[in-house]
């Protein structure tokens, strides 16, 4: 171990252990999931040290190698942290300004999650719905997800009655609890990474991050959110928004109209279904020139599907 990469590793375990300090403070009593807190901070406390160690001991002539090694670490270190860091990988992926290599690495983030234990899924649907279990709010429900994320886990279920079939979004487990301790850790990081290389102040993207996920984890906002699109094109028939199952829906638990069809990235599927990707195209180039230039009200998380 390198004296450059002791010192690093020395003021950022220091950095994580202040975080972690903090996340016990608030005396909830759950040993459990500060422990838990206190890994994930050590796993990213020696991952940051080592990328840092990394750039401080590597000439400019190999600084495109060492962006790729680092890339790597992070991705690795996101993995198996999950839950934020997924999240905070996804969203260095996107953000303008880094490497190629970190764009390349860490956008694998996005279809690389995977789903927690469907019993402790189960049980933030109890929780969220007063003890009452899903097949009891439901006709059908998979209890295998249909598609995993870092905040959330989408099942189908099928809505008692109506027969209609739904997409139900959960969110993950335990989430709440752990954001503070996450954010804390990632902000500690980025501090020690600016005391290494005074250039680097990326300060601004914690609070960033902060500010959207407070809005990313009220799904009742999101439902909100989705009707309001629903009606801003209501005159449009080529573009639509699920309706919202509110009677199954809660804070952390978001049911929705099942919608069926295919990535817009998917041409051969499409013209399967008998569509045509360049219709489809200018639907969504119409429907963002509407959002950003008529309705001030823009979709933030676009993706193929």
């Amino acid at each position: 171990m390198t004296y450059v990469f002791r010192r690093a590793v020395a003021v950022a375990g220091a950095c994580a252990t202040a975080a972690v300090v903090v996340d016990a403070a608030r005396g909830d009593g759950d040993v459990a999931r500060v422990a838990r807190g206190g890994a994930r901070a050590a796993y990213a406390a020696v991952t940051v040290a080592r990328v840092v160690a990394d750039y401080k001991t590597t000439s400019s002539e190999a600084m495109d190698a060492a962006h790729e090694r680092c890339a790597v670490r992070l991705h690795a270190m996101c993995t198996a942290n999950g839950g934020l860091y997924v999240k905070a990988g996804q969203f260095i992926s996107t953000a303008g300004g880094v490497p190629l290599a970190y764009v390349r690495e860490l956008s694998k983030l996005q279809d690389e999650v995977a789903p927690a234990d469907s019993r402790a899924v189960l049980a933030v649907v109890r929780e969220e719905f007063g003890g009452v279990d899903a097949r009891d709010l439901f006709e059908t429900f998979d209890p295998e997800p249909m598609a995993a994320a870092s905040l959330a886990q989408v099942h189908r279920a099928v809505l008692k009655g109506s027969g209609r079939e739904v997409a139900v979004k959960i969110q993950r487990p335990g989430l709440e609890q752990t954001i503070e301790s996450d954010i804390s850790t990632m902000a500690s990081l980025v501090f020690f990474t600016k005391l290494a290389f005074p250039s680097f102040d990326f300060g601004f993207m914690v609070d960033e991050f902060r500010s959207r996920l407070e809005k990313e984890i009220d799904f009742e906002a999101e439902g909100r959110n989705c009707e309001r699109m629903k009606r801003a094109f209501a005159d449009d028939e080529r573009i639509d928004a699920p309706s919202v199952e509110w009677n199954v829906t809660r804070k952390r638990v978001l049911t929705m109209e099942f919608v069926h069809g295919t990535k817009v990235t998917d041409i051969a599927s499409m013209h399967k279904l008998g569509l045509d990707p360049k219709q489809a195209a200018l639907a969504l180039s119409d429907a963002f020139a509407r959002m950003l230039l008529v309705h001030s009200f823009v979709h933030g998380d676009p993706h193929p599907g």
